[in-house]
């Protein structure tokens, strides 16, 4: 008697073709690294989103998964002073549907699979860009890829976007791309923060108090010019100028 609550059976009633890998692979107790891959990363996911509350919102409704999207930002710090940015996004689905460049599209296999990096210097200046798309509906979605290398000269900060954008907007580039571009900006000012902050205290306990940057002054609720936090912040950086 088959287990209709497992991850393989959940994925053959939802896509009903397309599957059969799942299912095997747990029947025959290889394991989910056994699995493909995409088929593996959904089964992740279904899971984290459906058993134990995972984050503190109000119960939700009976609902079925339909769709995935997951982005994937990470910031490091090069060994030559540069910084490398990366971003990875994947968009699945939990259902098999046909596509007219690839054929049917089995449950939880990438629709989208896109990456890319940006490796910037000390000034935030993009030194190289690079994307790649493995997965795409549309056979001539990875030829724009390449364009995201006119990146390079901008700088991440005011007008960064739009900079991008000239570059890279419309059919010169991929929408979803360009829409990791502000994530990438957001991670690079938080690596960069790491390098010049955390990464060079003598005490990682203490935390280091400089300028609030006017660019980010009402940019949120937190730093509202007139709020505490900036207040607060502000008496710390006078205490420690006249210390």
């Amino acid at each position: 008697m088959q287990n209709a609550a497992h991850p393989g059976n959940w994925l053959l009633q939802q896509g009903k073709q397309g599957c059969h890998a799942a299912d095997e692979a747990w029947n025959s107790s290889c394991g989910l690294h056994e699995i493909l891959p995409p088929l593996n990363v959904f089964v992740r996911n279904y899971f984290a989103l459906h058993k134990g509350p995972i984050m503190p919102l109000s119960p939700p409704a009976d609902r079925k998964l339909l769709h995935a999207r997951d982005i994937q930002l990470r910031g490091y710090a090069r060994e030559d002073g540069l910084i490398d940015i990366e971003a990875q996004m994947t968009d699945t689905k939990t259902y098999s549907f046909g596509n007219g460049d690839r054929g049917l599209i089995p449950a939880g296999e990438p629709l989208h699979h896109m990456f890319l990096r940006l490796t910037i210097d000390q000034n935030f200046t993009v030194q190289s860009c690079e994307a790649t798309m493995e997965k795409t509906p549309y056979s001539i979605c990875p030829g724009v890829a390449p364009n995201f290398a006119r990146l390079a000269g901008l700088t991440i900060g005011k007008g960064f976007l739009k900079g991008a954008m000239a570059q890279v907007g419309g059919v010169e580039g991929c929408t979803h791309l360009r829409e990791l571009l502000q994530q990438v900006a957001t991670v690079a000012f938080q690596t960069m923060f790491s390098v010049k902050s955390h990464l060079n205290t003598k005490d990682p306990k203490t935390e280091r108090i400089s300028v609030i940057p006017p660019s980010m002054l009402n940019s949120c609720h937190a730093y509202n010019e007139s709020g505490p936090v900036v207040a607060r912040h502000r008496e710390r950086l006078a205490a420690k100028q006249t210390a």
